[in-house]
């Protein structure tokens, strides 16, 4: 349909559902808020990843909202040689978001992601084709630009907007008493040893054994030791949820 509306000469200003509705759940955890039609979760690295002058080219790398792969043929639907979208736009559609506090959270930092992709083309979006391509988790025309490298440089790129928020953008928000959401620890097995990494480089990792004080996170634990895990800012009171580890062994 965007393409149809662009191809008509129309400024199409692109909000998708899949990665610009901001009233959708930034994982999919029931400790998390949103609805779920059209994505299980939206969080900031899938939003700073939208490439948005290459809507069908996301069937690479996304899932449908049953979280199952899917393909996008544009094969008969491409937009016209020399047609793009006019702008960008995200939404938070309030029905069900009950206060300020709760809208603040659910907007931010995804808003600022959203505003890297529409001021900002980045060298790792893949450029739309106009004569028209079938995608899907088959294809790998992502995978395969810049000499293979397209997903190392994103990644490398987001470690930079990562840091640039981390250590300017947020403190500007706490400043402002914006209720900014701070993201739980990533969790990963190394030989039988839980190892702990925050999403942004300001975050200081905390973890708890049963229902003792927090501790600082210092260096990987053994499967059954650590309960729950956090991330605190730095220098500061709030705290993300709390992760909650279950060994099965």
């Amino acid at each position: 349909i965007a393409h149809k509306q662009a191809n008509l000469g129309w400024k199409v200003v692109i909000s998708t559902p899949e990665v610009t509705y901001f009233d959708f759940p930034y994982a999919s955890h029931p400790d998390e808020r949103g609805n779920h039609w059209a994505s299980r979760a939206i969080d900031s690295f899938k939003v700073f990843s939208f490439m948005p002058d290459n809507l069908p080219a996301h069937a690479e790398r996304w899932h449908n909202s049953l979280n199952q792969p899917f393909v996008s043929d544009d094969s008969h639907s491409q937009l016209k040689p020399g047609h793009r979208f006019y702008g960008l736009q995200g939404h938070l559609w309030s029905e069900m978001v009950q206060s300020d506090e709760q809208a603040e959270y659910m907007l931010f930092p995804r808003m600022v992601a959203l505003a890297e992709r529409a001021w900002h083309r980045a060298p790792w979006e893949l450029a739309y084709d106009y004569q028209g391509k079938i995608y899907s988790q088959q294809t790998q025309h992502f995978a395969r630009q810049l000499k293979g490298q397209a997903e190392q440089v994103l990644k490398q790129d987001w470690q930079i907007f990562a840091a640039v928020y981390a250590n300017k953008v947020q403190p500007k928000l706490a400043k402002a008493g914006i209720f900014y959401r701070i993201s739980p620890p990533g969790i990963r097995v190394e030989h039988q040893q839980l190892v702990v990494n925050s999403l942004y480089p300001n975050a200081e990792l905390e973890y708890q054994l049963d229902s003792g004080p927090w501790l600082s996170y210092r260096q990987a634990f053994k499967l059954n030791d650590v309960k729950h895990i956090r991330a605190r800012v730095k220098d500061g009171a709030r705290y993300s949820r709390p992760s909650t580890w279950q060994s099965s062994l």
